[in-house]
């Protein structure tokens, strides 16, 4: 999954690998500053879009040890809350605190699943 992130000067849609309850980290060389407040806008399947304003927690430059990336703080929802709260909980990893890996097609599933229509397992 992939979510535009936007910041004051700069707007990025980059991959996010992993998701909390209180936010994501989300992959890119060229992280925004922490404190930097941003605006997401993400979608878990093609029917849903979650638009939410939050704030770089921490980043992570390219060199430095682990993931260059950056991890951001979810404040509000402009819209579907309900949608980020229905991925979290169709991925099985809903925890404040720990984000976990997410896999597209699991969530795709699950979104499949729960429209009352059977999960296409190919």
């Amino acid at each position: 999954m992939r979510v535009w992130c936007e910041g004051a000067a700069t707007t990025l849609y980059v991959p996010v690998t992993n998701v909390a309850e209180g936010g994501l980290f989300v992959r890119t060389v060229s992280p925004l500053s922490p404190g930097e407040t941003v605006r997401l806008v993400l979608r878990p399947d093609e029917h849903e879009e979650v638009v939410a304003t939050g704030h770089v927690a921490w980043s992570r430059g390219r060199g430095e040890e682990g993931i260059a990336g950056m991890g951001v703080s979810i404040d509000t929802f402009e819209s579907g809350q309900d949608a980020y709260q229905r991925m979290l909980s169709r991925v099985g990893r809903r925890s404040s605190q720990t984000s976990q890996r997410i896999d597209q097609r699991e969530v795709a599933a699950a979104l499949r699943e729960h429209d009352g229509n059977k999960p296409d397992v190919s």
